[in-house]
Parts: structure tokens; sequence; C-alpha cells
């Protein structure tokens, strides 16, 4: 009952900041302030959205179940999402402020300038399969735990589940980015003071290390092969995860965008310690426990109040990033497809027309995500996996980026059959053994390279110029649609 209610109270808490932090700024009339409160987000604000999107509800519990079954093997799920961090402040972040200078707010959109509208779809696709993996483990982590707390149906748990993702989500980025900063500060010493407790209670350090069997202290018990992939795949990954690229077009400066991430780095490669730490603990003092409840188990197991701490952390991790991947997905749909389709059928669509649509794709996406949430056997793998399919993308845009020579029928190839490949291996298990990563790289990278040797433009593509001049025309059309709309702005307040 005491854990109950501290997570009760807490969730409270939060939603109430985020509901008068929100009224405070006042009622979203664009799509652009409701998705990217137009690109004035201070260093703190999306410093803290970032660390809640990378300690996903299924990155804490999977890291400390994995760290149950398995040992430190199960640092390299944060510890992938950490590097992604550093790829994207080094090798996209000035790509997406270019973009942003074109009016785009979705990775589809600069992926369609960059290459084609074929590519812009292919990547919209691969994008949103991952984000439904990852946003399903969210259900699963969070009626996992409600369920055991209250004692009841994970069905029923899974229903005030539905209410309060909903609830958080309609916020709009403003209001999340302000529970967001509530949520890193109670995830990060919650679980962190959690671990300490853990460690403490079976012995210290020392006699942890006595008792654990060898090959959980062994970093590569799981193969070398595998590790490669789940960090290499999740570094890429993460590196343009829609939260990198929403802060791309979100924060007030490009220093802002680059900071943050190398902050988030940092933090979050220190802080996979502690729910390792709790599995280990885990491992020594309980048996025969379910491995993605090693965390609840286990501080349930000292005192009811450590694990109302640990739980609390948890729905931060939980309410913090699934809340956020809804409007991420909204933001997909309506910018992708529901903008789009209307200027093809020749009308054009109002601010106030895109945002109903928005809060209608959170609510179908939300019912789509609990019909499908508690397939996920592991919740660490889900992500590991949903990082791998997103990471052929990344090589794309790296040899976009760098190698000018890429041809866009090559591209679009090494996309489809790369990034199938890599969907259907995580549907069918990663047969042999091997992770969905290496057959979507390996086959996305050699028709990259090939096709784009074989059109032979030279060292400059004709796709490279094409898109130099679309760059240019969208950044000036852009700033054409800004002068406008401040002028008319200015009348208004003025008259």
């Amino acid at each position: 009952m005491i854990t109950f209610a501290m997570v009760v109270g807490y969730l409270a808490v939060t939603l109430t900041v985020g509901l008068v932090m929100r009224r405070r700024a006042g009622r979203d009339k664009t799509v652009r302030n409701f998705f990217v409160a137009n690109g004035r987000m201070p260093l703190f604000a999306v410093t803290t959205m970032l660390f809640a999107d990378l300690i996903a509800a299924s990155t804490t519990t999977g890291t400390a179940g994995t760290g149950y079954s398995t040992g430190l093997a199960a640092l390299w799920g944060i510890w992938s999402s950490s590097f992604g961090c550093i790829l994207f402040s080094v090798c996209f972040c000035r790509f997406f402020f270019e973009m942003r200078r074109t009016g785009a707010i979705t990775g589809p959109e600069a992926f369609g300038i960059r290459f084609s509208q074929k590519i812009r779809y292919l990547v919209l696709v691969f994008t949103l399969i991952p984000l439904f993996i990852v946003f399903s483990a969210q259900i699963t982590a969070a009626s996992m735990y409600l369920a055991s707390m209250l004692g009841i149906d994970e069905g029923v748990a899974t229903i005030a589940v539905f209410a309060l993702f909903l609830a958080m989500a309609l916020l709009g980025i403003t209001g999340i980015a302000e529970m967001n900063k509530v949520h890193a500060f109670v995830l990060l010493f919650g679980l962190t003071f959690a671990a300490i407790v853990c460690l403490n209670h079976v012995g210290g350090p020392q006699a942890l290390v006595e008792r654990l069997p060898a090959d959980h202290l062994n970093l590569f018990s799981i193969g070398l092969p595998t590790v490669l992939a789940q960090f290499v795949g999740g570094a890429l990954g993460f590196s343009i995860s829609v939260t990198s690229i929403n802060i791309g077009y979100c924060a007030k400066d490009i220093k802002t965008a680059e900071r943050s991430h190398v902050i988030v780095a940092v933090i979050s490669a220190l802080f996979a310690f502690a729910p390792a730490i709790i599995g280990l603990c885990a491992a020594v003092s309980l048996d025969g426990i379910r491995n993605d409840s090693a965390l609840f188990a286990m501080t349930s197991a000292i005192s009811p109040e450590l694990a109302g701490i640990a739980v609390m952390a948890v729905f931060a991790a939980i309410f913090s990033t699934g809340p956020w991947f809804l409007l991420a997905t909204a933001k997909l749909v309506v910018q992708e497809l529901y903008v789009p389709i209307g200027a093809r059928l020749g009308r054009e669509v109002s601010d106030r027309a895109a945002l109903r649509m928005s809060r209608a794709v959170i609510v179908a996406t939300l019912v789509l995500a609990v019909l499908a949430s508690g397939t996920n056997v592991s919740l660490l793998n889900s992500l590991m996996s949903a990082s791998q399919i997103k990471s052929i993308a990344v090589i794309l845009l790296l040899f976009g980026i760098y190698w000018k020579r890429t041809s866009n029928a090559a591209g679009f190839v090494g996309l489809l059959v790369g990034g199938t490949l890599s969907t259907a291996w995580y549907v069918l298990g990663s047969p042999l053994g091997v992770q969905p990563f290496w057959p979507g790289v390996v086959s996305s990278v050699a028709i990259i390279v090939v096709g784009s040797l074989i059109a032979g433009h030279g060292p400059v593509s004709d796709d490279y110029v094409a898109y130099e001049q679309r760059l240019a025309a969208a950044q000036e059309e852009f700033a054409e649609r800004r002068r406008a709309y401040d002028e008319q702005a200015a009348r208004e307040a003025a008259g």
C-alpha cells in the first residue's frame, strides 16, 4: 500500500505540473508549436527530454532483468544509446539544423529533401515500425508494474495506463517537456539510491562479486557478434531517434542541441550501472522470478519504501517516454500523410484541422499499442531490435551526407532491402542466432556502394547537385512564409 500511494502521488504531481505549465504557455494554435515549440526550447528542457527517451522503461526494467539473467552484458543497451547521442552531435546535428530552415519538423521530411520522395516514405515506414515496437513495450512495462503493486489483473492495469498516457500526450511538447524535468530527477536519483541500498543489502561490492556466477561478470557473455550488433545497431538507431531529430528542430540553437546530447551521453553511461546492479543483486538474492520483474522484486524484498522509490523511477521512465512516443507518431502521420494527401486533393490543411487529426492519431495509436502489448518476451531485446531496424536508415543518411556520389536509386533499393531484412529477421526471432542488424546493414551497404559506383556520376552525383538546389529553394520559401506570418501577427497585435 505504501508503494502504491507513493507512485499515485508522484504521477498526480507530475501531471499537475504538466497541466499548469501548459496553460501558462497558452493554447497551441499551430502545428509547429504543438510539436516543436517553435524552435525555442532551452538546454535544460531538451536535455531532460532526451534523457527520458534514452532511459525508457524498457531500458530500466530490461537492464535490471538482463542483469539478473545474464549479468554485466546488460550495460550494452544503454551504452549503445549513449554513444548514439555522440554520433548525433558530431555527425547529424548540423544537417538537421539546415533542414529546420526549410520548415521541416520530421526526419522523413529531411530524407525527402536530401534524397527523394520515395525514400522519404520508406523512411517513414522504417521509423513507425520500431517506434511502435518500443511504445508497445512501454505499455507492457507499465501494466506489469501497476498490476504487481495492486494485485490486480494486467488488463485492468492496462486501462489505467491508457488513460494516463492519453492525458499526458495531449498536453503537447511543452507540457511533456515540463513533466520530464520532474521525471528525469526522480529517475536519476531514485534508481541510483535504490541501487546503493540493494548493493549494501547483499554485503557490498566484494560480496556481490564473490557470490555471482563467473559469466555474470563477463561483458561479452552473450557473444561478441551479438554485442557488436546491439552496440553498433543501437548507437546508429538512437543517433537519429525521433527525439534526437526533434531536439534538432525545437532547440533554441545548434549549440544547445549538441550540448544536450553530450551531457546525456555522459550521464546515461554512468546511470546504466544502477539498474544493472539491482539486477545483479537479485541474481544472488532471489530465485525463480520473472526476469523483467527483477527490479521490483529486489527492492520489495528490502522494504516497501525502497520499492516505492524504485517503482517511481520506473514510472518516471514510462511516463516520460510513452507520451512523447505518442506525440512523435502523431507528428509523423499528420505531417507525412495527412497534410500531403490534402495537398494532392487540392485543399490546404489548416493548423486547426491538423491539430484535430493529431489528437485522433494519438488515440488510435494508443489503442493499437494496447492491443499489441504483452507480446514482448524481453523488453530490452525489443528495444535493441527496434534500434537495429532504424539503423539501416542511418546508414543511408551517413552515405548521403558524407559521400556525394551516393545515388538516390541505389539508396532506395539499399534501404528497402536492408530495412525489410532487418524487420523480417526481428519478426522471425533472429534465425540462426544472428541479430537483425547484420543482414540489414551488410545488404544495404553493398547495394548503396555498388549501385552508386555503377551509376557512374563521378565524385559528385547529379542527385547531390539536385539536393543542394532543393535545399536552397526550400529554405528561401520557408523564410518568405515566416516573414509573411510575422507581418500578419504584427498587424493583428497592432489592430
